[in-house]
């Protein structure tokens, strides 16, 4: 049971709460060279560029579909 903070409705016990994301940010990650057990020789993970999720909000799925734009 949650309290959606958008529309301020408590929602029954069953129900999930969507989980929607409100901030994120652009993370790099660098590149690694790790070795597998028993392997004579090291493997490249080449890294790269992708997303970090800093802060989400949990609304009912009402609120959800709206903030989506569904």
């Amino acid at each position: 049971m949650f309290r959606c903070p958008r529309c301020d409705v408590v929602a029954e016990p069953t129900v999930r709460p969507a989980r929607v994301v409100v901030e994120a940010r652009v993370k790099t990650y660098p590149e690694r060279r790790y070795r597998l057990r028993g392997d004579r020789k090291d493997r490249i993970d080449p890294g790269g560029v992708g997303t970090e999720t800093v802060r989400e909000v949990s609304l009912c799925a009402g609120c959800a579909g709206a903030e989506r734009g569904t």
